[in-house]
């Protein structure tokens, strides 16, 4: 049987850029960052990792950029 890959996709910053953005305003959840990893075809291990290294070093500005930009 073939791989089944995901209906979307999203990329790292995209995806780090929304789950900050929820963060903020307090209402991210594991079901977010859950979804986040399918989308972006990794663990969800690593999603929190992203968003644990986009804080720690003080890319939230950036971040927040890129999503602003996006829309």
């Amino acid at each position: 049987m073939a791989d089944v890959l995901p209906a979307l996709s999203v990329r790292r910053p995209v995806l780090v850029a929304r789950l900050l953005e929820l963060r903020a305003a307090g209402t991210l959840t594991s079901e977010h960052v859950l979804a986040g990893a399918q989308v972006a075809g990794v663990n969800v291990r690593t999603v929190w990792r992203w968003l644990e290294a986009a804080q720690a070093e003080g890319r939230l500005g950036s971040v927040l950029a890129i999503m602003s930009g996006a829309r």
